[in-house]
C-alpha cells in the first residue's frame, strides 16, 4: 500500500508536468531518418547452408532447444500482455490526473478547505467540486503515511449522515490526490478519517473536515 500510494502521487505529479506545456508534433522527416539509420545498421542475411543429417543425439538436443525456445516465446508473450495492461492502467491514471487538473483550474470550480482535527492539526486538505455534476477531487497534505493495516477514507457528510466516498493513501511526504466516489451535496461537509484496511461503514477517527 505504501508503494502504491507513492506511485499514485508520482503519477499525479507526472500528469501535472505533462499538461503544463503545449503538445509538440515530431518533425515530419524524423520517421524517415530513423528507418534509414535502422536499415544501415541491420545485419545482412547470411546465405543458407545445406547441412548433412544430424546424428540422433544432436537431433534430440535440437528438439530440446526448440522446446526451450517455445517456452521462452510463451513467456515473452505473457510478459508483453502484462506490460500492455500496465501501460493501459498508467494511461487511465494519466487521463484521470489530467481531468483532475482541469477541474482544479476551472474558473467555476467550488473550493472547500479541510482543516486538520485532533492530533492531525498540521494536516490540510482542499476539495475541488464541479458545480454541475458534484464530482469532487480531493487533495491532502501533511497526512502521515499509514501502515498496512490502516487506510484513509473520504466521506460526504449530509443531514442524513456520512456516506463513504472511497479509500486512498498518501505519499511518503504526506501528499495525496483522489477522485471521490460520491458526489458532493450542497450545504454538506467533506471529511477524511483513519480506518482499518478495507474501510468502515461509519467514520472512526476523523482527521480532516471541511464545510461547504
Amino acid at each position: 500500500p505504501t508503494c502504491q500510494a507513492e506511485a499514485d502521487g508520482l503519477t499525479a505529479l507526472m500528469a501535472t508536468v505533462a499538461s503544463s506545456v503545449p503538445a509538440r508534433a515530431p518533425d515530419a522527416s524524423l520517421r524517415a531518418r530513423v528507418l534509414t539509420r535502422a536499415a544501415a545498421h541491420s545485419p545482412r542475411p547470411a546465405r543458407p547452408t545445406v547441412l548433412a543429417p544430424a546424428p540422433a543425439r544432436r537431433r534430440s538436443v535440437g528438439r530440446w532447444l526448440n522446446s526451450a525456445a517455445a517456452l521462452l516465446a510463451i513467456g515473452l508473450i505473457a510478459w508483453n500482455v502484462y506490460l500492455s495492461s500496465q501501460i493501459s492502467t498508467l494511461r487511465q491514471q494519466m487521463l484521470r490526473g489530467q481531468a483532475a487538473i482541469a477541474l482544479m483550474s476551472a474558473p467555476d470550480t467550488t473550493e472547500i478547505g479541510l482543516a486538520g482535527q485532533a492530533n492531525f492539526s498540521d494536516a490540510r486538505g482542499k476539495a475541488y467540486v464541479d458545480p454541475k455534476s458534484g464530482s469532487v477531487v480531493l487533495v491532502v497534505q501533511r497526512l502521515e503515511p499509514l501502515g498496512a493495516g490502516q487506510t484513509y477514507q473520504a466521506w460526504i457528510i449530509t443531514a442524513d449522515g456520512p456516506r463513504s466516498a472511497g479509500l486512498f493513501g498518501v505519499s511518503a511526504g504526506g501528499w495525496g490526490m483522489t477522485w471521490l466516489d460520491e458526489p458532493y451535496s450542497a450545504g454538506g461537509a467533506i471529511g477524511v478519517s483513519v480506518e482499518p484496511a478495507g474501510g468502515s461503514e461509519l467514520p472512526t477517527q476523523v482527521v480532516l473536515l471541511g464545510n461547504g
